[in-house]
């Protein structure tokens, strides 16, 4: 669970990331989570984790909330991670300059479980969402579900109003 990539991280499944989610998501009670890998100097989680290693991945003393929102919410959540990256149009993925200027924000980007969503970077911003399931079924916009994440993401914190 060592992080040599943060990119690498960022653009498919981690081992790091989903042990993150599924420790949110059985504290919660709840089947949805989603958190960041907070900055790109995160170094992962070695054989044997102390709590120094726990504190320099998870740089900030935020609490857990659940809070219940809509299928809707959750694709314009993911719409807003996805924004995270340039517009892909060839070469290494790169990170847009909203997140890393004038400061880095990569906590604003999160990764999610307890979904499946897949993310073309191809497209523009706002429609890049282009798979979004739950349970093997298309995630119901209408429907309400129970997502855990940090206080200052369900504050709306790093732009997320929904």
């Amino acid at each position: 669970m060592t992080v040599k990539d943060p990119m690498v991280i960022r653009t498919g499944d981690n081992a790091l990331i989903e042990f993150i989610n599924h420790i949110q998501m059985k504290a919660a009670g709840c089947d949805i989570s989603n958190t960041a890998l907070f900055t790109n100097h995160s170094p992962g989680l070695p054989k044997h984790v102390t709590m120094r290693d726990i504190v320099a991945n998870y740089i900030y003393p935020n609490t857990l909330k659940v809070i219940r929102v809509t299928g809707c919410d959750i694709k314009e959540a993911l719409e807003r991670s996805a924004s995270y990256f340039k517009q892909y149009r060839g070469g290494p993925i790169q990170a847009s300059e909203a997140f890393t200027t004038p400061k880095p924000q990569h906590y604003n980007y999160d990764m999610w479980e307890g979904i499946d969503y897949l993310i073309d970077i191809k497209r523009p911003v706002g429609k890049r969402i282009v798979k979004l399931d739950y349970h093997g079924r298309p995630l119901d916009m209408a429907q309400k579900y129970d997502v855990v994440m940090n206080n200052y993401r369900s504050g709306g914190g790093g732009n997320y109003s929904m």
